[in-house]
């Protein structure tokens, strides 16, 4: 029989029912958070930025200044303006003037190039681009060619923020005046002129498109994951009352970038519909994260793993007191159980694992705030949690039959934030999405209580002498060495093995010649001892960092890129 596990509402631990999400609720619009924002606390603060505030009316304000302009350019209902910014103020005004205006956001990476942008400008047709300053300079012109971009906005760093410290200045320091010829138009020159402007209603609703979210493309060109209003507006809300920090005396910070749909849906989502205080640091740097987390008294965020193991790094070099913080959450990648031990030892709070995709509008499981996360007594891996308000998921055999308790599988959802397709890509929207549910490529297995264990991703299954491996449990012996900071583990082709395990490592403290030799062979030994011989790695490599996306996932991709291409030269590709 199969599995299926669902959860409606949260049970404490005494057994008795704690009050679940009020959908209904939620049947708005983004703007219309806003408003309602405004209206029941409109003079308190909604963001700050270093030394500078906004309250929730300033926040509306500037928005409806942007809309005006954006108007003026002919853009309305179902038109896309891309943004390519860091987590600064900018990025909420102009994603609230795109929405009160029913147009549609397409977040772009600041990492990313010429290339990079314009693919994606010119798949989801934006008319208009929002970006800073040195990127126009840099690549502007290469970036709109092809594309149906007319119009850019620029903005800086400083144009809404005091006191930002140097090492984002003097990092992102403006290239210098703009020729009067280009296409381009200053974005606190727009909001200051046209300050007091409000846009005429706009017929929209729940289920129109606020998002074209696009994938990482790790198995292809990137896709743009159709995210309605009310896919936001669910997780927004969900993730913070699962987790017991919902209302608005919380105080968030930005861990993830706001262009990555975690940014989105439990950063800027979470901030609207709780009505609480949004610290923004303009893009993540550990000391200042830590200083600003210290200064504002913030009780929660969420972002990647890698993203805490630079914080725990950072307070034993320069501890700082949080008594304030009360729930990290993390996902997108899995957590190591030796860096989860760190951070309750560290912050005194546990990391709340938890679970999401883009097609799923980030998070759809959590560890319910207030419990420790579960570990799978069998494999150590730590679970991302139950399933939130409404959401439903199975495991499933290649065929889609779902299987019992405790049986890995493909991880299949279904429930309020999942996405209705993918932008102009029908191919790829019916081979991901079947009656609601939504095939994630990930390997996990339940326990007999509904907690979910994520094994792996499909596509990183090793192979090796007709043995499979998952990268993710080689990583978790590797993290559980103290010389370790970072792991990953990836495939590269062998003549004799089919693939062969090959494992990359970034070190607690760095070591030279003979001591790093001597390391990388005590962590050959170390793994031998902890795992079947066929998953212990036949090559360690050290780098100072592993490679990293816009969002601090580590890239696989870029490893088993490297290992194949050296295993090539080296000739044991065959």
């Amino acid at each position: 029989m199969g599995h299926v596990t669902e959860c409606f509402s949260l049970i404490d631990d005494a057994g008795r029912a704690v009050p679940g999400l009020h959908l209904e609720a939620l049947h708005r619009t983004l703007p219309e958070a806003l408003d309602e924002a405004v209206a029941g606390r409109g003079e308190r603060t909604a963001l700050s930025y270093f030394d500078s505030r906004f309250t929730f009316a300033e926040v509306r304000e500037h928005a409806w200044a942007l809309a005006g302009y954006l108007r003026e350019q002919g853009i309305g209902k179902g038109d896309r303006l891309l943004v390519q910014l860091q987590n600064v103020p900018q990025f909420i005004f102009a994603a609230f003037a795109a929405w009160s205006l029913g147009a549609v956001l397409v977040p772009v990476s600041p990492m990313y190039r010429a290339r990079e942008v314009k693919r994606i400008a010119a798949d989801s047709g934006a008319v208009l681009w929002v970006t800073a300053p040195e990127t126009w300079a840099r690549q502007g012109r290469d970036s709109m060619e092809g594309t149906d971009i007319r119009r850019v906005l620029v903005t800086e760093l400083t144009d809404f923020g005091r006191g930002i410290p140097d090492q984002f200045t003097t990092l992102e320091s403006a290239p210098g005046p703009i020729p009067a010829d280009d296409p381009v138009d200053s974005l606190s020159e727009v909001i200051r002129s046209r300050r007091g402007q409000r846009p005429e209603p706009v017929d929209l609703e729940p289920g129109d498109t606020a998002l074209l979210a696009y994938t990482s493309g790790t198995t292809g060109p990137p896709k743009g994951a159709i995210t309605s209003h009310a896919n936001l507006l669910w997780v927004g809300h969900a993730y913070p009352v699962f987790n017991g920090v919902g209302g608005p005396d919380q105080v968030l910070i930005s861990t993830a970038p706001l262009v990555h749909i975690t940014g989105l849906a439990m950063h800027l989502t979470s901030w609207v519909t709780e009505t609480c205080e949004f610290v923004l640091n303009y893009r993540f740097d550990p000391g200042v994260h830590l200083e600003l987390m210290e200064r504002f008294e913030v009780t929660w965020t969420t972002g990647a793993a890698t993203a805490y193991t630079a914080l725990l790094r950072e307070a034993t070099a320069r501890p700082r007191d949080l008594p304030a913080l009360k729930v990290l959450g993390s996902g997108g990648a899995p957590i190591p159980t030796e860096m989860a031990r760190q951070v309750r030892e560290r912050f005194g709070v546990e990391v709340q694992a938890g679970y999401g995709l883009t097609e799923s509008t980030a998070a759809v499981s959590s560890t319910p705030g207030g419990r420790a996360p579960k570990v799978d007594a069998v494999s150590g891996i730590i679970s991302v949690g139950i399933p939130m308000f409404d959401t439903r998921l199975r495991i499933a055999d290649p065929d889609g039959r779902e299987l019992p308790a405790g049986e890995r599988g493909e991880v299949l959802l279904k429930g309020p934030g999942i996405i209705a397709g993918y932008w102009r890509n029908p191919e790829a929207s019916e081979a991901a999405f079947t009656d609601g549910w939504v095939r994630t490529g990930d390997i996990g297995f339940v326990d007999p209580e509904g907690w979910l264990y994520i094994v792996d991703r499909t596509k990183n299954m090793i192979v090796a002498s007709g043995y499979k491996v998952w990268p993710r449990e080689v990583e978790d012996v590797l993290y559980s060495h103290p010389a370790v900071r970072e792991a990953a583990v990836v495939g590269a082709p062998d003549a004799y093995r089919g693939e062969t395990v090959v494992a990359y490592v970034s070190l607690a403290e760095p070591k030279d010649g003979t001591a790093k030799q001597a390391l990388l062979q005590e962590l050959r030994d170390y793994c031998t001892g902890q795992l079947a011989a066929y998953k212990v790695p036949r090559h360690i490599f050290v780098k100072e960092d592993l490679p990293k996306n816009f969002n601090g996932k580590i890239q696989h991709r870029e490893l088993k890129a490297e290992a194949s291409d050296m295993a090539r030269a080296d000739g044991r590709a065959g």
